[in-house]
């Protein structure tokens, strides 16, 4: 009898340190396709919804999925040598790419024919907060631009470079009278809350310059900025800027955040962040995350990426597009 109950023992110590082995191993991963492979390098996807979803990128690349991003589309622009570096739809059909030098694409039925807009000869980054107005920067004149008829016509606002942005080279509006103009490059911001008629510098508010794209969904504005400093984490804000947070980092491994240098939703509460070596992805609205890897339970790079789906990701690293789907 003793024996048996010895042994008994040794078997749920067995049985318990087995389970824990499994569990400390376990590790959530995708599976990586690579799905398009483009002609120049990859800068920006977004994605309307679980199936329509645009990706631009240098050398005139420019792409449009309709299935989730089985296959791609490639939309044809006059320039070849355009680099495309901004994505705005304001609303699930009407939608603006733009491009440096000179280029705005636009589209006014979710994404299945393009034109180009009719006066942008000056423009070369563009955003649209609404479906009418927009803002758009002349990076080597440091002017910024505003049309009120969806890019038919642009007036110019009193910003220049006397505001105090050296070399400005990237805008934001939070609506169509809040925005900011960026300076990358020293992550500073000059702010306006009446549509470009009268500019600020903020010293305060270097949060708001580091990051390479802000976006928005309804009332929250996001953004990701994962490089070495004091500056780095993704940050939401949701009064237009005047205070900036953090989203919560639990699930996340110790300073990983460092890395995210995008964010991405379509609805508010799937969110998908990546970066150099990262992946993740939370269901809660950024209340918390899951790290993934990859097929072979590594750590993987995406420059850009959207979560279509709980388990359907789209991502884009140098020149090609890869379709991510759990196992």
């Amino acid at each position: 009898m003793k024996h048996n109950r010895y042994n008994y023992t040794l078997l749920l110590i067995f049985v318990s340190f087995l389970s824990c082995s499994q569990n400390e191993q376990f590790i959530e991963t995708l599976r990586v396709t690579p799905v398009y492979n483009a002609s120049g390098t990859l800068n920006e996807v977004y994605f309307i919804n679980e199936l329509t979803g645009v990706v631009s990128g240098d050398n005139g690349c420019f792409f449009t999925t309709f299935d989730g991003g089985l296959t791609w589309n490639k939309i044809a622009v006059d320039d070849t040598l355009v680099s495309f570096n901004r994505i705005s739809f304001p609303t699930p059909l009407v939608g603006y790419v733009s491009g440096d030098p000179n280029v705005i694409m636009k589209t006014t039925d979710g994404g299945h024919t393009w034109l180009p807009a009719r006066e942008s000869e000056f423009l070369d980054y563009t955003y649209f907060p609404s479906e009418d107005v927009g803002f758009g920067i002349n990076k080597y004149t440091s002017k910024v631009y505003r049309t009120t008829n969806g890019g038919e016509t642009w007036s110019e606002t009193d910003f220049s470079s006397a505001t105090g942005l050296l070399s400005p080279d990237a805008l934001f509006f939070f609506s169509e009278d809040t925005g900011i103009v960026i300076d990358n490059y020293f992550n500073e911001v000059s702010f306006t809350y009446n549509g470009g008629s009268s500019w600020h510098l903020s010293y305060e508010d270097d949060w708001l310059g580091a990051t390479f794209r802000h976006r928005t969904y309804k009332n929250i504005s996001y953004w990701a900025y994962g490089y070495a400093g004091a500056i780095n984490g993704i940050f939401y804000t949701d009064d237009y800027g005047d205070h900036v947070d953090r989203f919560e980092t639990e699930g996340l491994l110790s300073a990983n955040y460092y890395y995210l240098n995008s964010i991405n939703t379509h609805n508010g509460v799937l969110y998908c962040t990546c970066g150099q070596g990262i992946f993740a992805v939370s269901n809660n609205g950024g209340s918390f995350w899951t790290e993934y890897y990859d097929q072979n339970s590594e750590n993987f790079e995406m420059f850009d990426a959207a979560a279509l789906t709980e388990s359907i990701f789209i991502g884009i690293n140098e020149s090609t597009i890869y379709r991510l789907t759990a196992f």
